[in-house]
């Protein structure tokens, strides 16, 4: 694949913002080291599964961002990563580890399903 090619996919840019929140969450002063401990998996679920999801059904670039905002998986991957941030910046957030956990595993099948789901609109015109 052609580095312009690369750089036009979903995939790749996900992919640079997640390494980038790993690279940049140590430095975050208000973050202890336990709690950025229990947010890395996580964030890692999320963008794999938005990674996968947008692998089952790769759509390139085209329109941008307007394209992108459209996303129901950009929406479901942005409100798990909203609910991560929250509950390590907020530390009286309503959700325990276990609950948002189970919000995040949610979330990653929600994104994984919908990219099968695009993908059969797209393939065979309606889902199964």
């Amino acid at each position: 694949m052609k580095l312009k090619a690369l750089l036009k996919t979903r995939e790749f840019w996900a992919l640079i913002i997640g390494l980038l929140m790993v690279v940049i969450a140590p430095f975050l002063p208000d973050l202890p080291g336990e709690e950025l401990e229990a947010l890395l998996p996580p964030l890692g679920a999320v963008i794999a599964s938005y990674i996968l999801g947008t692998a089952i059904d790769p759509m390139p670039l085209v329109d941008g961002l307007k394209q992108v905002f459209k996303s129901r998986k950009f929406w479901l991957a942005f409100a798990g990563l909203t609910a991560l941030i929250l509950r390590a910046f907020w530390p009286t957030f309503p959700l325990d580890e276990a609950q948002i956990t189970a919000f995040i595993l949610a979330i990653s099948g929600a994104i994984v399903g919908v990219g099968i789901d695009d993908h059969n609109k797209a393939k065979f015109g309606s889902s199964p």
